[in-house]
């Protein structure tokens, strides 16, 4: 009998052992999960404060007409990148289409957990992840009952920086250029409609939010979804302005 209590004993140390061992081990493994998740999702907030800064300093450019911006960016382990993106715009006339194809370009920030995309393009600023998108800060386009107005970013610039720190985004204004009206005796109210195509840029999704949602009249042409029109409309302007980016770290 004493031999018996005396291994019951021994078992019953060696399981509530185990036991302690192992929530301990999993209070500690799920701990640490819930702490990284919490850090990349604060990371995620701060770069959407970022790009948020970025594009109300740029918009001072190209819509106030100051000379130059800068506004610091903490990357902690992520990346800021120049990528390739346009636009092409066309104005319906009596007389014909007008088109243009503008070179916005696009700045891409991606955190070190690269689970998400921070961009900013044409003047739009949006985030990207798990395939979902939220615009951030609305581009400078507009489709009322009379009027349409389409005023792009082209940013001129390459860079690819991936650090641990803070890099200094500088913006400086390059030059200003009005696409439409654009030739001698062009007029703004010659066009009566304007289409916006996406297709071209780093997600269409989120300029498809920007167009479906925001303000404005715009509408998706019939039989193509990567295309937005303005229509009925008394006048159309088009303008865009290059700003030269660069960092410094």
């Amino acid at each position: 009998m004493t031999d018996d209590r005396g291994l019951s004993d021994v078992v019953a140390f060696v399981l509530t052992f185990a036991i302690i061992f192992t929530s301990v081990g999993a209070v500690t493994i799920l701990g640490f999960d819930t702490l990284d998740d919490v850090r990349d999702q604060e990371q995620i907030r701060s770069m959407d404060r970022t790009i948020q800064g970025v594009a109300d300093s740029f918009s001072d450019i190209h819509r106030e007409n100051a000379p130059s911006r800068s506004v610091a960016v903490g990357l902690e382990g992520g990346s800021i990148t120049t990528q390739d993106s346009s636009l092409t715009i066309v104005a319906e006339t009596p007389s014909g289409d007008v088109s243009r194809s503008v070179n916005v370009g696009s700045l891409v920030v991606t955190p070190s957990d690269k689970d998400a995309e921070i961009v900013y393009e044409g003047g739009i600023a949006y985030r990207t992840r798990d395939r979902g998108q939220f615009v951030l800060f609305d581009p400078a386009i507009s489709c009322t009952a009379r009027t349409a107005v389409i005023d792009v970013v082209q940013l001129d610039g390459q860079f690819s920086v991936s650090i641990a720190g803070t890099v200094e985004l500088e913006g400086r204004q390059r030059n200003s250029s009005e696409l439409f009206p654009r030739p001698p005796g062009q007029l703004a109210t010659d066009a009566t409609a304007v289409e916006i195509h996406i297709d071209d840029t780093q997600n269409p999704d989120a300029w498809r939010q920007y167009f479906e949602t925001g303000p404005g009249s715009w509408v998706q042409k019939t039989g193509n979804d990567a295309v937005y029109r303005c229509e009925g409309v008394d006048a159309v302007t088009v303008r865009s302005t290059t700003i030269a980016v660069e960092t410094n770290y």
